[in-house]
């Protein structure tokens, strides 16, 4: 009997000393999660600074090539048809019977393309000689331009750019960041559906009055070059800006 109760007591103290050894190793795990690894992660204002600088200098590329193409008539660069004055270049919408405007998918290339080719000019008070290296407060950012891809969405009114560019920020320590994203307010597709209409209307010589554009939301001035050429430009207020958003639809054809 005595030899069985010593067993039993042996086993329970077996028990208590895991349980114990549980408790340290979890307590133990605690400490080290809330003192020590903080302290080996890049602090997080950095990562927050540089999401933030980031995308605002994308949003500021994306609202330039969204202007740009708005007042090229739905091009970054004119094609050969086009209405050249001594103020602006604007692209035929209609070019007699020719319909020339760009389609969705191309806006969205268009956009992708200007902002990957143009976005290292719009770092560039930041940059360092190579142009790789970031310089924001008390640290650096080192870009990998070999990895940039941008992908552009459009909507009804927003436009969203996002972009992927593997960026090393050096710190206290190190951490990548690699993905970047803006959306901005801009009728730029709901434009190129009113502009199509437009056209189609020019085609089948369908009168357009001042109500075809309320009825849309938009407003629009007309400016007639002479016999032959018109010019249809398209406007909605852009608060961001606090300025009109244009879209510039220039037509041609016979009387």
């Amino acid at each position: 009997m005595l030899e069985k109760r010593g067993k039993k007591a042996h086993v329970i103290g077996t028990f208590v000393v895991i349980g114990i050894v549980i408790i340290a190793v979890v307590l133990l795990g605690f400490l080290l999660y809330r003192y020590v690894v903080p302290q080996t992660k890049t602090d997080t204002k950095e990562i927050l600074e540089t999401k933030v600088y980031m995308e605002d200098k994308i949003q500021e590329a994306t609202y330039d090539v969204l202007y740009l193409i708005g007042e090229q008539g739905g091009y970054v660069e004119v094609p050969q048809k086009s209405l050249i004055t001594e103020m602006k270049s604007i692209s035929y919408s209609l070019y007699f019977n020719e319909k020339q405007l760009p389609s969705k998918e191309d806006l969205e290339k268009q956009i992708s393309d200007y902002i990957k080719s143009s976005l290292v000019f719009y770092l560039m008070d930041d940059l360092q000689e190579n142009e790789s290296v970031l310089k924001l407060n008390n640290f650096t950012v080192i870009l990998d331009w070999n990895s940039l891809d941008v992908e552009t969405g459009l909507e009804k009114n927003t436009v969203t750019v996002n972009i992927n560019l593997i960026s090393k920020i050096v710190a206290s320590n190190e951490v990548l960041l690699e993905e970047y994203s803006t959306t901005v307010n801009c009728p730029l597709s709901y434009f190129l559906e009113i502009a199509d209409q437009i056209v189609e209307m020019e085609l089948k010589n369908t009168p357009i009055n001042e109500k075809f554009f309320s009825d849309r939301g938009v407003s629009a001035n007309l400016l007639p070059i002479d016999s032959l050429r018109t010019v249809y430009q398209l406007k909605k207020f852009d608060p961001v800006n606090d300025m009109d958003y244009v879209f510039n639809l220039a037509i041609i054809k016979n009387d």
